[in-house]
């Protein structure tokens, strides 16, 4: 039987560990008919952080405990190797699915390698579409706009990916600091030749409660980023390709407020300011 794993690192989330298997077992009510199962994989990144939860008998459920705090890709990449289905979902805690419109996922997963849909924002209960149309979810997730423009894919939760086309160089190649390694993912799937599709239905809400330090994340963005750009180096990322996404990281470096122009006048210039806080990755 086809079957989607969840996989979700857990880190001063035991106020969420209801809705995380509220997604799981939602999603399963909607895909059950389809063939498909569901398995939950939850990554407890904090070792002493209590967690209860209760697991309907229709989906299965896994829960790896990290001795010591690994950080998200590193998590990700543990249950990854644990998981047992065919199609991945990287869910953050506190994120929630919409299963309703993941039927139109998996039919446009059947001519794909990744599925991105569109999705909401959701701070402090407003919620908003991300990408205001098709042209725009379109744009976003062509390689040439990952290289020439910014990480437009914003979040892994919005996809759904086939585990096979899941490049090792990833798996093998943990940032130490957080923040762009969803970037790196999709650069290197791109290269390995995936097929990326989109789904102009919103698949899931992204909530966001508060905005931290701009500066300081800021900063830890920059310094993910350079780190990205060193692992790419070391895969033999190809050079052409490397030196386009220095010079991108460069220019939104020195003048953020011109990121993704092209992109924001395209489709959704009205929320230029709140596409300068993804990037930094606040929402």
């Amino acid at each position: 039987m086809k079957k989607i794993s969840i996989i979700t690192p857990i880190y001063n989330g035991s106020r969420f560990t209801e809705s995380i298997v509220n997604n799981a077992e939602g999603l399963y009510k909607e895909i059950k008919n389809y063939g498909y199962k569901v398995e939950l994989i939850c990554v407890q990144d904090k070792p002493d952080e209590v967690l209860k939860f209760k697991i309907p008998s229709c989906i299965e459920f896994k829960l790896i405990k990290n001795d010591i705090n690994l950080g998200i890709q590193h998590s990700r990449v543990k249950g990854l190797k644990e998981a047992t289905g065919m199609y991945i979902i990287f869910l953050d805690q506190d994120d929630k699915l919409i299963p309703v419109n993941y039927i139109s996922q998996l039919k446009k997963i059947k001519n794909a390698d990744v599925v991105v849909g569109n999705f909401y924002n959701d701070i402090n209960g407003k919620k908003r579409l991300i990408y205001k149309n098709r042209k725009a979810l379109n744009f976003a997730v062509q390689e040439n706009t990952l290289l020439k423009d910014a990480n437009t894919i914003i979040s892994p939760g919005q996809c759904l990916i086939r585990k096979n086309k899941i490049p090792k160089q990833w798996c093998n190649s943990i940032m130490k600091v957080n923040g762009a390694d969803d970037w790196m993912l999709w650069l290197l799937m791109y290269n390995s030749g995936a097929h990326f599709s989109v789904n102009a239905k919103p698949v899931y809400y992204h909530r966001t409660t508060a905005i931290g330090n701009l500066s300081s994340d800021d900063s830890n963005m920059h310094n993910s980023e350079n780190e990205m750009l060193s692992i790419l180096h070391k895969v033999g990322y190809p050079q052409s390709k490397l030196n386009s996404l220095k010079n991108t990281i460069n220019f939104n470096r020195r003048s953020i407020h011109n990121f993704s122009v092209k992109f924001l006048v395209n489709s959704m210039p009205q929320i230029y300011c709140k596409f300068k806080l993804l990037y930094l990755k606040h929402i």
